[in-house]
Order: structure tokens, then sequence, then C-alpha cells
């Protein structure tokens, strides 16, 4: 950031909020408003819709209907950094200005697409079949000749869903939802040639003349790469599901369970895939709270799978993690008292959650709670 003017942003908003019950309380209707003003974005209206529907005791069904809207954090807006290897900038249009982003710049993907052609044959004057492997993979270059400024990202999402409670023990909750992106906001990463490559197929006296402009994006640093804030220039989906139940054994035990899908449906192309979401997720849990008058307990088994991470910072593949949390309680009714011990992680298998984060061990605590207020 720029740490001589600072960063200075000011926001406001207003909401709005009502609700009706119909046919005997059975459908509750709610609806909201919601405008929001930064100062560097226009105005953002946000209305809602949802509803529940009772269709017996202990059994809804529910719909929503909800738009909202995400601005750039203030890195997306105003970040610019050399980390080495390229420039990180944000979206304002004062650092596509600054660095003249489009002048004489490609997209990153295509100049990999590039490297590898040109790698898999180097170019030699005296080997034709390298000339033309060369002049193949110029024509793999895709131009970055337009530049968007960021802006805050759209979302209309919907859900169906289902809460419900049978024989008085099994508790299900269970939901989908699709949600569809306009402006999403990403990442364009783009390298700039030292020289324009003018190439035209028809006249070989600028084949050499392109192939050695070409070559000045083998290679790229902070002074010719750069990663720009923007927006994604197509509608993006993702859907996605959750399933939870939680069910009463005899005795006091309890067994619960819930599972996550969440799935990016869009493919970026040339843009940043920062999704950054694993797509399946699993929490298993047992436990009694009363295994005797005194001593209860729980333990919880939590999955998720390997996702990719893609970051201005860092991008990795992200393995997958397991994990067990564990805790007893004992409490102590002379003292208003109760005495927590456990762990997170309590193998202390170390897992990270993202490219560049902690590698994340175990915790484990010991906790006293002393309550003598809302117990008389």
């Amino acid at each position: 950031f720029d740490d001589a003017g600072g960063v200075n942003i000011n926001e406001y908003g207003a909401y709005l909020q009502a609700g009706k019950s119909l046919f005997e309380d059975r459908l509750r209707l709610n609806g909201s408003v919601r405008y929001d003003k930064n100062e560097n974005f226009d105005g953002q209206f946000s209305p809602r819709l949802s509803s529940v529907l009772t269709v017996a005791d202990g059994h809804n069904f529910r719909a929503s209907y909800q738009t909202g809207f995400r601005n750039p954090t203030t890195q997306g807006q105003y970040i610019d950094l050399n980390v080495i290897t390229a420039r990180l900038l944000g979206g304002l249009p004062q650092f596509a200005q600054k660095y003249d982003i489009t002048n004489n710049t490609y997209t990153l993907e295509s100049v990999q697409r590039f490297t590898d052609m040109i790698v898999s044959n180097p170019p030699n004057p005296q080997n034709p079949a390298s000339i033309t492997n060369a002049l193949g993979a110029i024509g793999q270059l895709q131009r970055y000749s337009s530049h968007n400024s960021v802006k805050p990202e759209q979302v209309q999402a919907y859900e169906v869903g289902y809460k419900g409670l049978i024989n008085d023990n099994l508790f299900i909750d269970a939901a989908y939802y699709y949600n569809k992106f306009n402006d999403f906001i990403t990442q364009i990463r783009v390298r700039r040639a030292a020289a324009p490559i003018n190439l035209n197929p028809a006249d070989p006296s600028t084949y050499l003349p392109a192939i050695n402009a070409a070559s000045s994006l083998l290679s790229g640093d902070f002074n010719n790469t750069f990663q720009i804030y923007t927006n994604a220039d197509t509608e993006v989906e993702a859907h996605g599901a959750v399933l939870g139940f939680d069910y009463s054994l005899p005795r006091g035990f309890n067994v619960s369970a819930n599972y996550n899908w969440n799935k990016l449906i869009t493919d970026l192309g040339d843009f940043v895939n920062d999704y950054n979401t694993p797509e399946h997720k699993i929490n298993l849990s047992f436990g009694n709270r009363r295994l005797t008058e005194n001593l209860g307990f729980n333990v919880t088994y939590r999955w998720q799978e390997e996702f990719e991470w893609v970051a201005s910072f860092a991008s990795a593949t992200i393995p997958s993690v397991s994990m067990i949390d564990a805790q007893v309680t004992y409490r102590l009714p002379s003292l208003n008292s109760i005495v927590k011990v456990g762990g997170s992680n309590i193998t202390n298998e170390g897992y990270i959650l993202s490219a560049g984060g902690p590698n994340i061990g175990a915790i484990y605590y010991i906790s006293l709670t002393y309550d003598n207020v809302f117990r008389r």
C-alpha cells in the first residue's frame, strides 16, 4: 500500500425488513432490502425473499431467493507489491494506468502454452522445423488488450431445504443451493514482451524478429509480470448441498453427522480460479452429555478432501485433512463448576488449510467454568 498517503474508505448503508404469517401461521414470508455505498464504487441494492412452510408439527420446508454483493477487499483495490516473480496490483484504475497494464502484454496462461512449445523444440535458424514450431507457439499467445477496473461482485442465491424431527429422536436438516455470480472478483496474470511481436505469416522477414521479441516472455519478474484484480467477463455458477442428522440413542447417547458439498460449475479460463473450497467435507460425532450423573464426553471426526488453493500470495494443492477432536466434561455441583479436558486434532497429525498457511498440530486444553449466577 501507499505508506505515505494511507488508505481511507468511507461506507454507509441502510436496511429494511418486513414479514407476514399466513394460513394460521403455517406459512411465514419475509422480505428485506439493503442499500450499501462504498466511496470507490456505485451503490448496491440487495433485495431478499424467504419463506418457511410448516406441513406438520416438526416438519418445515424452506425456500429463499437472495441477492448480495461483495466489494473488493482493501488489498484487491490498493495493493502494489513486488513479490520478486511478479508485481501484485489492486484493481482500481490508477494501478492499471501506472503500469500501463495493456501495453504489449499477454495472458500468462497463453505464455505458458507458448513456453511449453518453445522448450520442446527451441528455435534454430538452421532448423526450419524449429522455426515452424516457434511460429506456431507465437500463435498460442493471447494479447491482453483491454482491462476492466475491479468492481463489486454480484450474486443471486437460490436455496431450498427441509428441516424435520422424526419420532422425537431423529433430527434432519437438508438443503440445496445454486449461486449465480456476475462480475466475479478474480485476478488476471499478464506478462509484457520486451518489444512488439509483429509477425506477418506472409512475410518471412518478420519471422526471426517476432521470435526474438516473443522469447522475452520466457522469463518473468516484477518488471514484466503483473497479477491484477479484475472481474470475470462471464457469468460464474456454483452449487452445493448440505445434509445433516442428529440421532438420540437410548441412555443419553447421541450420534450426529453432516456432509457438505460445494462445486464451482464454471471454468474461469485465463482468470485466476480462487474459489478455494474443498468439494466434499464430512463431520461425524458421538457422545453422551450424561454418561453418569456428572460425567459427559464427545468425540468428533472431521474430514475434507484435497483441493486446489489459488491466491496472489501462493498457490498449491492442499492435501486432504482427517482429524479427531475429543472432550470430557465433569460437573462439580458443590462448586457450581464444570471442568472440561479435551483437544482438537488429538493425534497431532499436522495439516494445512491454505497455501502458505501454518502447519497446524494438536491443541489440548483444560478449562474450569464457574457459574453461580444463572444457576440460581
